[in-house]
């Protein structure tokens, strides 16, 4: 593989503590800003449907995601939506100013399809409000020198697709997402010069469709209309766990190969090696879609960096008695990164910077490093003890303050237990 770069996103909230209370002393012996390179990105990540709201502001359209947990509440954890979630369309300036008290070098957020092409087409009109608002997020991050990094799709098509092709079950989501996203390049890349095409779709397609769709005429369109002149990057973020075999067989090692290959292998080989991992073509056989000439030279190579969003590790042992299926799994308790030698990392965002709507979870789940408090209305935001672990590890001296009710703690009370509309 050609030693390109690669970024990693963490679910996480802070490191071990040492102590207890709002002055609580962390474990920062073993892991210390200086331990990386100066140009080193440290940032924080969200995604546009799990925190702006807005769902129906300034001319957005529906979304797949709109339209699914309004209509089937059943589906969510908590029966609520993200129609305003953390409300950040409307509080972007404040976000920004805490991503910058906390230290973060970058922020990586999506664009919202349906806010900035509402009826999913460019044919159908470019709505103008919307790309006001992320040329006022990009400028707020700029102007506190925080780096943008763009996903220009991070599972949220716009409804109308939905309904008149089936999204990414149809080869005619190429064309109107290649569209989408060389109005986003236009609108944007003179101050994006980091640019993600899909966020996970390892996850989105078995979560949402159990089918694997891959369209690459984006990073075409940006090399050729876009990258000489504005001088950004494109890549891809996908999810991986990391498997070790269960037991020192040959069988369980070679289990645990084949995971990986079936979980990060489906979306990272192609784009290295123009085809499927063999391991896949061995056991799928011709229910796997099999790329024409062209389209593996359209595939092949197309990413100027990777994504890597990682969160635990899997025990894999070989299961011979049902070999046409991907092996099972047993999930380790620990979660933990390791950087191999020799490998070009170049950043490193946390999932996520704020308490967001966790799509399935609602609002059950808490990850940000920023408590969102949904019971006042005003969706106040407070640092957590894992944003100040974050200051202390980024060297920052900024104080911040952690005041907030006693029931509101890091782990995450107060979660939203209906569905709340515009």
């Amino acid at each position: 593989m050609e030693n390109k770069n690669l970024t990693l996103t963490s679910k996480t909230d802070a490191p071990p503590l040492l102590g207890g209370g709002q002055e609580a002393r962390y474990n920062q012996s073993n892991i210390k800003r200086s331990d990386f390179p100066k140009d080193f990105i440290f940032g924080g990540a969200t995604s546009a449907y799990q925190v702006e709201g807005g769902w129906a502001q300034d001319g957005k359209g529906m979304s797949n995601w709109d339209y699914f947990t309004q209509m089937q509440p059943a589906k969510i954890a908590d029966g609520s939506n993200g129609c305003v979630a953390i409300d950040q369309y409307n509080k972007f300036k404040e976000d920004v100013a805490l991503m910058k008290k906390v230290g973060m070098d970058s922020y990586r957020f999506s664009i919202a399809w349906a806010r900035i092409l509402p009826g999913g087409k460019l044919c159908y009109g470019v709505n103008r409000e919307g790309i006001k608002y992320y040329n006022d997020l990009i400028d707020a991050l700029l102007e506190e020198g925080i780096i943008p990094y763009a996903t220009i799709f991070h599972w949220d098509i716009p409804q109308s697709l939905d309904q008149e092709y089936g999204g990414f079950l149809s080869p005619e989501i190429v064309k109107d997402f290649s569209n989408f996203a060389e109005v986003c390049f236009w609108e944007f890349g003179d101050r994006v010069k980091y640019w993600t095409t899909l966020n996970e779709p390892w996850a989105f397609c078995l979560q949402g469709y159990a089918f694997g769709s891959f369209p690459p005429a984006a990073v075409d369109i940006y090399r050729q209309k876009f990258q000489a002149h504005q001088g950004g990057q494109i890549g891809i973020t996908n999810v991986s766990c990391w498997y070790e075999p269960l037991t020192d067989t040959q069988a369980d090692r070679d289990a645990a190969s084949r995971a990986l290959d079936f979980m990060l292998g489906w979306f990272l080989a192609p784009i290295v090696t123009g085809e499927y991992p063999q391991s896949m073509r061995k056991m799928v056989g011709s229910r796997l879609p099999q790329f024409t000439r062209e389209e593996m030279k359209l595939v092949k190579g197309s990413y100027d960096f990777l994504g890597i969003n990682h969160y635990t590790t899997n025990y894999v042992s070989n299961e011979p008695s049902n070999p046409g299926t991907p092996p099972n799994y047993s999930t380790d308790t620990q979660c933990r990164y390791s950087s191999n030698q020799g490998a070009n990392v170049k950043g490193y965002f946390i999932w996520s910077m704020f308490d967001n709507f966790e799509l399935a979870a609602g609002y059950t789940s808490r990850f940000g490093i920023i408590y969102v408090d949904y019971k006042n209305g005003l969706y106040t935001r407070y640092p957590k003890n894992s944003a100040i672990w974050w200051m202390n590890f980024l060297d920052k001296k900024t104080t911040i303050s952690l005041k907030r009710q006693a029931q509101e703690n890091d782990e995450g009370s107060g979660s939203v237990k209906k569905a709340r509309k515009h």
